[in-house]
């Protein structure tokens, strides 16, 4: 499996979503349901398809910015493929949220850049509040105008609100790029995929 189709699955897995084949409510429902969906395209059986998975399965001894793993493909701990990060807030957690997400990026970074562990990662985010892509414009460098104006995912990222986190810094630059789900009014998807 590539990343292109792994890619492609996301985008099948939102359009199945949007004709009500799929139910998703919440982050572990959006995991598993993709999980699930994945499986199935995968019946050959080479490729396993597992749910937090520990890092240090598959050899990734270094400091990390997470432990877990939301869902990993690969053939053997020795073959790892693909690492997939899940993100669908609830009940405005807007900020705390969008630094989630760019923490799931920074991991992602970790494990296929730094680690070179995984060939390629791909982070996903549901939101079916439009206060994530949508709202009042903010200054450039915001985490706001990142997620909601398409200013460039970059640098070093600080949580704005809640209990103290350290900053993450990225290695790369991403765009946040929303896509409708066609049939479900208010969700949106975005992915950011990370390759060597």
């Amino acid at each position: 499996m590539t990343l292109g189709e792994l890619c492609q699955h996301i985008e099948q897995f939102f359009r199945a979503i949007g004709k009500q084949e799929i139910e998703i409510y919440n982050e572990f429902s959006l995991q598993h349901e993709f999980g699930l969906f994945l499986r199935k395209r995968m019946e050959d059986g080479r490729i396993k398809i597992q749910f937090e998975r520990p890092a240090a399965f598959f050899g990734v001894s270094g400091r990390l910015t997470k432990k877990e793993i939301d869902l990993a493909c690969f053939r053997s701990p020795n073959q790892p493929l693909a690492a997939v990060e899940f993100k669908f807030p609830r009940a405005g957690q807007v900020p705390i949220q969008m630094f989630k997400f760019c923490q799931d990026v920074a991991f992602l970074e970790e494990l296929v850049l730094k680690e070179r562990r995984f060939a390629y990662g791909v982070a996903v985010m549901a939101a079916d509040t439009r206060d994530f892509y949508q709202g009042d414009r903010h200054p450039a460098g915001t985490i706001y105008s990142v997620f909601r104006d398409g200013a460039p995912l970059r640098g070093t990222i600080e949580k704005s609100t809640g209990t103290e986190e350290p900053p993450v810094t990225l290695l790369r630059e991403y765009k946040v790029e929303w896509h409708e789900v066609g049939g479900t009014p208010g969700l949106r998807y975005t992915i950011t995929t990370i390759a060597r």
